[in-house]
């Protein structure tokens, strides 16, 4: 009995983290599917407290954060002993995933601290001068805010894609008990 399981258990693990992958990438492609009617409620979501939105980054957590989750756990002292495995060329590939994961966080804030400056040099408050009756938006302002809001939507959608294959790839390195324990 205790070698069926030995066999059987392996499989398993892998099965549970394929389908919290798939779960996963549910959520992510309803995120997408929602957001193309409100992003702005992604970055500064109202269910959120001030406190939990000051920590997002780009509409959630930093892919890098994974990254660092697995080095704490390597330091700390847990049951299905990661430190032991987290040892030589599995070590140097979470470093490697690291570095490629920054490079992309580092990439998607420039795009978005551009999107972020267009808004501001937009010449918004020339084209509002245009406007008829308050509060009556004009179809050139309209044109502006809805291209803005296109932009912002693919910087989510980049966003969570670098989150889902950093998550994959961590999985991946990682000996599948392991990355079953380390699920976030």
């Amino acid at each position: 009995m205790v070698a069926l399981c030995v066999v059987v258990c392996p499989r398993r693990i892998l099965l549970l983290a394929q389908k919290a992958i798939e779960h996963f990438e549910s959520y992510i492609s309803q995120r997408s599917s929602l957001s193309q009617n409100d992003v702005a409620s992604f970055f500064s979501p109202s269910w959120c407290t001030p406190w939990e939105n000051s920590l997002f980054w780009i509409a959630g957590c930093r892919p890098s954060a994974f990254i660092r989750l697995v080095y704490a756990l390597d330091g700390a002292d847990i049951e299905s002993k990661l430190s032991e495995i987290l040892r030589g060329k599995t070590m140097r590939a979470v470093d490697e995933l690291q570095r490629q994961t920054i490079r992309e966080e580092e990439r998607l804030t420039a795009r978005l601290a551009g999107l972020q400056e267009d808004m501001a040099d937009q010449p918004i408050s020339a084209i509002a001068k245009g406007i008829d009756w308050i509060g009556e938006m004009s179809g050139e302002i309209e044109k502006v805010l809805n291209e803005h809001e296109r932009s912002m939507v693919e910087v989510l959608e980049e966003d969570d894609k670098l989150r889902l294959n950093t998550l994959k790839e961590i999985l991946g390195i990682l000996h599948p008990v392991q990355g079953v324990d380390f699920w976030p």
